[in-house]
């Protein structure tokens, strides 16, 4: 029998009502899985079958194990390395896109990670159900074509104790000559794209528009790449984790450079680190992941535990680059405050004096005590 939170519970029923077809947003570590389990024991219950579908294998995977753990059925998996079929059916989303005349046997669908329902192929399915049951779960509202049912951010969450309670620590460091050159170019960039795209978009050109939106695209990644490789970033991370000895530590980069550079200053000074990013082989993610806390305390992620990924318990966190965007803020705030009585959970923001950063300061703290729509 699952057992779900009130929040959990009136969620659920906030999407019966509206006609079993919408987005639940709940702040990463608050159960949303468990909520649909909850609906998908409900439908099978009733004769029904369940299509899970997911955006990677990785979640695929963790999908089909909680299943099993929770209501003890072996789901089958339809991805590009296996291609089984069953009464709950756990998709890959490409998979399901190359084959969505699969999905209309189902009668009720399953959508994690909703928020990726704005790229096209993820549209493209919504379309190919349309009329069925339908249950997007999701920490970041952005981008979902059907309605938002029932939210619940991370400023509620805390508020009502669905979460672990969270301070935001700023930590100023400066940069040096070589690098202030660097970042003014690369500003000087942006806001000459920016400009450039504004016009192109007062004159209707969408070739430009699409081209323009690249170049920014491309532009800002590499100014989080240069803003993870700062030298004294690495040391206010040293100083960070000296004062956690023994405590897992989660480090959030934007470069395997910055990442690997700031592995290196830990462990010459006799603290125990790993880096977790996405050119490594997946059996030594894992391996990685299992000994975090046993054979290391400190793991610094590039984007890889961003999403997706169940992580073990974590209670420090420290940014040390990061994009903008309210979704990728809200998870990795969400890495921290999943729920366990008396914890305070702490997220450490290394920033460098008079860049851009100061202003990702300002939105984390909106979303974490704000009410951030």
């Amino acid at each position: 029998m699952i057992q779900l939170r009130p929040y959990q519970a009136e969620a659920l029923q906030a999407w019966k009502r509206a006609g079993e077809r919408g987005v639940i947003v709940l702040p990463t570590g608050t159960g949303k899985t468990f909520i649909g389990l909850a609906a998908m024991k409900e439908e099978l219950e009733r004769g029904g079958s369940v299509a899970v579908l997911v955006p990677t294998i990785v979640l695929a995977e963790q999908w089909r194990q909680k299943i099993w753990e929770v209501l003890h059925v072996r789901a089958a998996l339809y991805c590009t390395t296996e291609k089984a079929l069953g009464r709950v059916t756990v998709f890959v989303v490409n998979s399901a896109y190359l084959h969505s005349e699969l999905l209309k046997p189902f009668t009720l669908i399953i959508l994690d990670e909703a928020h990726h329902l704005g790229a096209p192929r993820w549209k493209e399915i919504i379309k190919s159900v349309n009329g069925k049951k339908i249950l997007g779960l999701t920490a970041t509202p952005e981008n979902a074509p059907l309605p938002v049912v029932y939210k619940m951010l991370i400023a509620h969450a805390r508020a009502s104790g669905a979460v672990a309670d969270l301070e935001v620590i700023p930590c100023f460091v400066g940069l040096t000559r070589e690098e202030w050159v660097a970042y003014s170019e690369i500003e000087r960039k942006i806001m000459e794209a920016a400009r450039a795209l504004r016009y192109a978009e007062a004159s209707g050109s969408a070739r430009e528009v699409a081209e323009l939106e690249r170049v920014l695209k491309i532009l800002t990644a590499k100014r989080r790449q240069l803003m993870s490789e700062v030298i004294a970033k690495r040391h206010a991370v040293l100083e960070i984790a000296a004062k956690h000895p023994g405590e897992r530590i989660l480090v959030f980069c934007e470069s395997i450079r910055g990442a690997e550079a700031i592995k290196e200053v830990l462990m010459k000074a006799g603290i125990r680190a790993a880096t977790y990013h996405s050119k490594m082989p997946k059996h030594v993610r894992s391996t990685v992941l299992a000994l975090w806390g046993r054979a290391f305390n400190v793991l610094v992620a590039v984007r890889s535990l961003d999403e997706g990924i169940d992580v073990p318990e974590v209670r420090v966190g420290v940014i040390v680059a990061s994009g903008m965007t309210v979704r990728q803020l809200t998870q990795r705030m969400g890495r921290l405050i999943r729920p366990q009585p008396g914890k305070r959970a702490l997220l450490y923001v290394v920033l460098a004096r008079g860049t851009y950063e100061t202003s990702i300061l300002a939105r984390i703290r909106r979303i974490a005590y704000g009410n951030y729509n």
